[in-house]
């Protein structure tokens, strides 16, 4: 269903043969919970309903990130001041 060698190697893990099947299992358990999540019928709940009427959403002001240099000196890889991160979206596995 899934391949967790190619997930950890997406999110730069390296992970044991051990490690694997453990993470193999908690992600087959993972995605069973989902499925069950999907089968509950919530067409009669209001995504509103559960708003207690305080705003949810704060102003948006600019705040500080942080230094960039710093950011991109841990980067595995940079292309002109930027974060060179490998193609994800459009890799024949959709």
């Amino acid at each position: 269903m899934f391949d967790v060698r190619k997930i950890s190697k997406l999110a730069r893990l390296n992970l044991t043969e051990n490690e694997e099947k453990s993470f193999a299992g908690e992600l087959e358990t993972i995605l069973q919970y989902v499925t069950t999540l999907n089968a509950v019928n919530t067409d009669s709940i209001d995504c509103f309903e559960l708003n207690t009427g305080e705003p949810t959403l704060r102003e948006d002001e600019p705040v500080e990130s942080g230094d960039p240099e710093k950011r991109l000196a841990v980067a595995p890889k940079i292309i002109q001041n930027q974060f060179l991160v490998p193609r994800v979206i459009g890799e024949g596995d959709a």
